[in-house]
């Protein structure tokens, strides 16, 4: 039995370098996917975030004028009736 028949495959030290390559590129690759995808999920986040501090904002801002007119009314009827 000869030698040659009992490799069945033969790994050199490019053959291994060139594996790990390859797979840290999938690896970044797929890493700058995650990213970007992170990034528009946050500016969309962002975007929502805003709007509803703006409605927030306006609606108590029309609470408090509404309070104020709202005592403003009954503070001139009670003038009125005294």
């Amino acid at each position: 039995m000869s030698k040659k028949n009992d490799v069945f495959i033969e790994i050199t030290n490019s053959d291994i370098y060139n594996k790990i390559i390859q797979e840290n590129s999938d690896l970044k690759g797929m890493i700058n996917d995650l990213q970007k995808d992170n990034d528009k999920a946050h500016i969309e986040i962002i975007k929502h975030q805003l709007n509803t501090n703006g409605k927030v904002r306006l609606n108590r801002w029309m609470s408090g004028v509404a309070i104020m007119v709202s005592l403003m009314a009954i503070g001139y009827i009670f003038a009125i009736l005294s």
